[in-house]
């Protein structure tokens, strides 16, 4: 299990449902008589930062996990590569 910290800030989340359309586990959701995007199953989340990218206002904070420029430096060292 991966180790992070994941918010939606419900106060900059302006409504456009973008996080929610690239989730690839649904794990955001999107609620119609708030307008606002909230998290239905954080144990879903990959940690892929897919939502986090494509936030207009910066309303996700992910700590922890890993970015897949991480997951391709490790790849890399344990191949032998630089």
């Amino acid at each position: 299990m991966l180790d992070f910290k994941y918010e939606l800030d419900q106060e900059k989340c302006i409504g456009c449902e973008k996080c929610a359309e690239v989730c690839p586990t649904l794990a955001i959701d999107f609620d119609e008589e708030k307008k606002k995007a909230f998290i239905l199953d954080i144990d879903q989340c990959l940690v892929c930062h897919q939502c986090l990218e494509v936030c207009p206002v910066a309303a996700i904070h992910i700590q922890g996990g890993l970015w897949q420029e991480d997951i391709r430096i490790t790849k890399n060292k344990i191949e032998g590569g630089s």
